[in-house]
């Protein structure tokens, strides 16, 4: 294992935080970490293996990647081959895995990966190291085809081949007949549900506001404001993430 997996980037400015983790709602967790100071009126700097389009207000990850989202002061790319990129704004890391994932997202403050069927959960003590070793998750559902989490990061959405379940962070279960994709935004009361007839029914705070067509997926962040995937762009990309607050559209 190498002694230094971190490649040096151009410096920036960062305060100490007394917090551990900032979730997708910028909503603070409790240790202490180094968070990067910036102002409103800054440039934010994208991710290498990103491109932006300026004109349409996106970024698309690189072809081979297959998933990102964030973590305490990092963001974290995964790769098809399944390595994991954990990139800060001074400086980066690669990282190999004892799983394949397909998937990796943060729940109740802790990097949770996905393979193609079964949910694992990063065993902490790793995380600073250039090896992740990812354990099985007990509590979850066997034959797992989606995993959404809210922006708040308290309720993890899991669909099965057979039912749908949504857990809170203590474990406590629900349990769903669903034949549809969802998405949550700031919490369990605002979400997007897609139909497999290229539907999307909007909920807010609890309530199904409105119904829009020729869309197969997207993300809604913590002010309501929804990205969409069209129909139309079925056969260049396959999800959308935010990462920071920001969407970043994945390739297929």
């Amino acid at each position: 294992m190498p002694l230094n997996c971190f490649t040096k980037l151009p410096e920036c400015q960062q305060d100490v935080s007394s917090d551990d983790e900032m979730n997708s709602c910028g909503e603070y967790e409790d240790e202490s970490f180094c968070i990067e100071s910036m102002s409103s009126e800054e440039e934010i700097v994208q991710p290498i293996e990103c491109e932006t389009k300026p004109k349409q207000d996106m970024i698309v990850c690189s072809k081979n990647i297959i998933d990102c989202c964030s973590y305490s002061d990092e963001n974290l790319f995964l790769y098809k081959e399944g390595t994991i990129i954990c990139q800060t704004r001074d400086e980066e890391r690669q990282i190999h895995c004892n799983r394949h994932l397909k998937r990796l997202f943060v729940f109740d403050g802790e990097l949770y990966g996905l393979t193609k069927s079964t949910l694992y959960v990063l065993s902490m003590n790793y995380y600073n190291t250039c090896y992740w070793v990812f354990s099985k998750v007990k509590w979850a559902p066997s034959s797992i085809l989606y995993v959404n989490v809210t922006l708040d990061e308290k309720w993890i959405w899991i669909q099965t081949d057979q039912k749908c379940y949504l857990f809170d962070s203590h474990d406590k279960k629900i349990k769903y007949d669903c034949d549809y994709k969802r998405v949550y935004g700031v919490d369990q009361h605002t979400y997007l549900d897609f139909s497999i007839s290229s539907q999307c029914h909007i909920t807010i705070n609890g309530k199904m506001v409105e119904t829009v067509n020729d869309v197969i997926s997207g993300v809604i962040d913590c002010h309501n404001q929804i990205t969409f995937l069209y129909v139309d762009d079925q056969y260049l990309y396959k999800d959308i993430r935010i990462v920071n607050y920001k969407p970043y559209y994945i390739y297929l």
